[in-house]
């Protein structure tokens, strides 16, 4: 009786735990340490026409991971604007030995981290370098 129930609750909860692998590991956001030189540039950070923060270099800022291409235009007074494209690399995906025993467990947890994005990684550190504008 007990190893009738004991099974599918043992599946259930190892699927609960599968699902979602780098949303529950490394959570759906990160954080990106931002420098200019000159330092006190500026930065603003838009994704798909969004302004999803700004930050004064030196400084950091906080993201959610996505799938999508992040813009970076940083800006001084006397210097020419500069612009960064951060685009987003997947994580791994586990393959071979136990995972290919959890495989469809493992697949329903790419879904999940692929709709929240969190399949998805950003570098964690940008230094951007500002020209000065010429003399007048």
């Amino acid at each position: 009786m007990y190893r009738s129930i004991l099974i599918p609750a043992m599946i259930t909860c190892l699927a609960s735990v599968a699902s979602g692998c780098a949303t529950v590991v490394r959570g759906t956001s990160e954080s990106i340490q931002v420098g200019s030189i000159p330092e006190g540039a500026e930065c603003v950070f838009t994704r798909q026409d969004k302004a999803i923060g700004k930050v004064v270099a030196p400084g950091s800022i906080r993201i959610e991971r996505s799938n999508t291409t992040i813009l970076v235009l940083c800006k001084k007074d006397g210097y020419a604007d500069a612009r960064e494209v951060f685009s987003p690399v997947a994580s791994d995906f586990p393959v071979g030995g136990p995972s290919l025993l959890l495989f469809p467990l493992l697949a329903v947890g790419a879904v999940v981290d692929s709709a929240t994005g969190a399949n998805h990684k950003y570098q964690t550190s940008l230094v951007v370098k500002l020209e000065p504008l010429p003399a007048r």
